[in-house]
């Protein structure tokens, strides 16, 4: 400042893609010996590529006035729009089952007028997504995840999959995808051996009894596998396998 002091501030606020061809949106002349604040509260979201420009200078009780200082910024007030997670092995709806031991998590980039800040993947066990087994932030769209690993001794439950996509002004969305994790065999309800029996009048045929099986989900089916044996070398010639 000199001798005569500080008389006030004059702001100008532009909108525009460049400070050369912005537009003036607002202009005033603030009487003030002290720091001034600023606040504007009805700014529009900018469009894409366009940015405010605000351009501040002082003015002397001389009336002479400062250089400029330009201060350029966005207003984002939306999400990211579009997020999308893909599993490998594909999950294809919620009543999925999953027994791979690795999951490959990826998502794309959703639009965004200030881009996308950074990602987080959080994956849940149980329904509601109540206990959460990993965290982790990321700025590259995919990742590769040992479920069974995060599972530990839990061999059988719901998984959620969750992406959240902060952009650069903090706003976020996410996306998640759920499956079921089963790494638990079926069982046998019984400790019975398997029962064979002849066909009468059929030399050739035979009937395979075998006790009922449960698991935690639904059994797709049963695999029966028998061999021909050479009687001379006691050798398999052939192996067949039928699924009931």
């Amino acid at each position: 400042t000199g001798t005569s002091g500080i008389y006030g501030y004059e702001y100008n606020l532009f909108e525009g893609y460049t400070i050369e061809t912005a537009e003036l949106i607002e202009k005033k002349v603030i009487e003030s010996e002290e720091e001034v604040l600023l606040v504007f509260e009805d700014l529009k979201d900018n469009e894409k590529d366009k940015f405010y420009f605000l351009k501040v200078n002082s003015i002397g009780g001389n009336g002479n006035k400062s250089a400029d200082v330009t201060y350029k910024f966005r207003v984002d007030t939306t999400s990211p729009n579009g997020l999308i997670i893909t599993i490998t092995p594909q999950v294809m709806s919620e009543d999925a089952y999953y027994n791979s031991e690795q999951a490959s998590i990826i998502w794309n980039q959703p639009a965004d007028m200030t881009g996308v800040k950074k990602y987080a993947l959080e994956i849940f066990t149980e329904d509601n997504a109540e206990k959460m087994i990993y965290s982790k932030d990321f700025e590259i769209k995919s990742a590769l995840v040992n479920i069974k690993d995060l599972l530990g001794d839990v061999l059988s439950t719901k998984i959620t999959v969750k992406v959240i996509a902060e952009d650069y002004a903090g706003n976020t969305t996410e996306s998640s995808r759920c499956f079921f994790a089963d790494y638990a065999s079926p069982v046998f309800n019984s400790d019975n051996d398997l029962i064979i029996q002849d066909v009468e009048g059929y030399n050739n045929y035979k009937t395979v009894i075998w006790p009922d099986a449960s698991d935690d989900n639904e059994l797709s089916h049963v695999k029966i596998t028998y061999s021909k044996i050479n009687g001379e070398s006691n050798s398999i010639i052939q192996a067949y396998s039928e699924y009931y």
